[in-house]
């Protein structure tokens, strides 16, 4: 059984920024909404209210997240390989489908964790300006919100160059398939030593 298929969707999809955008919006207004409604019509305070988010999401953002960019580095050889080596890593070839299966869990894994972090922005903006937070409670915010927003832009980037049609803007500089292993074999094994230290 296929999705359906609306002009809306077919819009989005033009332009993968679009798409991403979109769904920026769609986890802010339901964050917005949801922390609005928890400060307001349940007087929960916004530090106590941020804190019990983030013991919950961050440690799956850091897990998933970490997993996540891995993947997107291994999505990203694969596409760029596919286009300097169509004969063993195109669309038609076992390691092609391979990498469209990568590139798939990889983009998924990283829309995940985007909207992870846009709730945990969201979150700590209503937070910080909600009339419970005290000027030193909102202050305590802003290096986890800082984080949190350079995280949510590299993740939004990294997704765009994932789940996008062309290879990545790197494809060029490789003049053999052997190059482009080699350095994106480089940023995997410093992204694994980081996440197993």
């Amino acid at each position: 059984m296929a999705t359906e298929k609306t002009f809306f969707d077919d819009w989005l999809k033009d332009r993968l920024y679009r798409d991403i955008v979109y769904r920026f919006a769609l986890v802010a207004s339901v964050s917005s909404l949801a922390t609005y409604f928890a400060l307001v019509r349940r007087g929960i305070p916004a530090i106590w209210y941020f804190s019990q988010l983030t013991d919950s999401v961050a440690p799956l953002v850091n897990t998933f997240g970490s997993f996540g960019a891995a993947l997107c580095v291994l999505a990203m050889m694969l596409k760029d390989l596919e286009v300097l080596c169509s004969n063993d890593f195109g669309q038609e070839s076992l390691l092609g489908k391979l990498g469209g299966v990568v590139r798939r869990v990889a983009g998924d894994i990283s829309l995940w964790t985007f909207g992870a972090l846009t709730a945990m922005v969201i979150t700590a903006s209503v937070a910080a300006v909600s009339a419970s937070a005290t000027v030193s409670s909102a202050l305590s915010l802003l290096l986890p919100y800082f984080l949190s927003v350079a995280l949510l832009i590299g993740t939004g980037i990294v997704n765009f160059f994932v789940r996008r049609k062309e290879p990545s803007p790197w494809h060029t500089i490789y003049r053999s398939p052997f190059q482009a292993v080699i350095a994106y074999g480089t940023v995997l094994s410093i992204q694994l030593a980081a996440i197993f230290m």
